[in-house]
């Protein structure tokens, strides 16, 4: 039977990196290093040799054995880590537990072992050791990130939406623009960069930046729409109302609007993570697709909704208190969804980040 090391060696030279689709952001590979190479520190050779016939040893030679053309699971690579730091192979225990965090990032009983094996200036060499903060560890910085940049560059997206809420169908273009400033932000965020996105970046590359993000949103918004006509057609022909259009029966009806809100408010969230996150993002016309991701989230998810409903009502408030007032009601209303769209980016980029490895799992 191969030694440790040379079983190591073979173990891990099969692995392949992955990368994290629809991100800048790449999975480092694991280093691929000779284990005969290993050296451990404060360790005679008498005592280094000793190790590697002790039992641990033994266990550790056979446990990758076992694991060679086997499904790997953290729990394999956890026992692999402390059985190779028990015989001396620090260096292979690392890359067992990197692996592990790779497999399953923030992962509890991985960073109980890690912080047992390594010091402190070890540990931070170590990815997807420590969960980033939630959005709202520091809501703080949620509140004051779209003047990040500064007051003016938070004003221009204000102005943009003024000026079309004077124009025909200049809301519709509106919505597309609000739309795509929002997914930049998840863009951003997901890259790691502190301040909201610059405007030019997005033409840097318009087809993967502009067209498909926003042919998808439209694909969704046609798709809802079908199935909400189809829902108040089929409501008028029971109700027997023939006199008035599906848009009047939607309005109203206080059913078809609850419908349409929370519809909108569940699955809305979780097409533009999906839009970010997937490097095909028409995948997100498959409803199933928003669904389970919308359940791999979790708690999260429902807390982010949360977020994002407590940040919408006082817009909607300015919209219904000063909606009617010429020019001041579309001066706050263009200013509250300036100020609104980037918040809730940095909510949705933060629960991106925080749960990548769930959306990757669910592809």
């Amino acid at each position: 039977m191969a030694g440790p090391s040379i079983a190591a060696d073979r173990l891990f030279c099969g692995r392949q990196a992955g990368f994290h689709i629809g991100t800048d952001r790449a999975r480092t590979p694991l280093l691929i290093m000779n284990p005969m190479d290993y050296k451990t520190e404060n360790t005679t050779t008498e005592e280094a040799e000793g190790r590697k016939d002790s039992p641990a040893a033994a266990e550790y030679t056979e446990l990758l054995e076992r694991m060679r053309g086997a499904r790997i699971t953290v729990e394999l690579l956890i026992e692999a880590g402390e059985l190779a730091a028990e015989t001396g192979e620090r260096e292979a225990a690392r890359r067992h537990f990197q692996e592990a965090l790779d497999l399953e990032p923030f992962h509890g009983r991985v960073r109980q072992a890690i912080r047992r094996r390594f010091s402190t200036e070890e540990r931070r060499e170590f990815r997807n050791i420590e969960r980033p903060p939630a959005v709202w560890d520091d809501l703080g910085e949620l509140v004051m990130y779209p003047f990040a940049r500064g007051y003016v560059h938070a004003a221009v997206p204000a102005g943009v939406v003024l000026v079309l809420s004077f124009i025909p169908f200049g809301e519709l273009v509106a919505g597309m623009l609000l739309f795509l400033w929002g997914y930049h932000v998840v863009g951003s965020v997901v890259r790691g960069d502190e301040l909201p996105p610059l405007w030019h970046r997005a033409l840097a590359d318009p087809l993967r930046e502009i067209i498909l993000p926003l042919g998808a949103a439209l694909a969704v918004v046609v798709e809802y729409s079908v199935v909400f006509a189809g829902v108040a057609a089929l409501g008028m022909m029971v109700e027997q109302k023939s006199d008035i259009t599906v848009v009047q029966y939607i309005s109203q009806s206080p059913f078809m609007l609850v419908g349409v809100a929370m519809t909108l408010l569940v699955s809305l969230p979780a097409v533009v993570t999906l839009i970010a996150f997937r490097e095909n993002p028409f995948t997100v016309i498959m409803p199933q697709n928003v669904v389970r991701a919308a359940i791999a989230l979790g708690s999260e998810y429902a807390l982010t909704l949360f977020l994002i409903l407590a940040l919408a009502f006082p817009v909607a408030i300015i919209e219904i208190l000063m909606g009617w007032v010429p020019v001041l009601g579309n001066v706050l209303g263009a200013a509250a969804l300036a100020v609104a769209v980037p918040m809730a980016g940095l909510m949705l980029g933060k629960m991106l980040v925080r749960n990548e490895h769930k959306l990757a799992r669910r592809r």
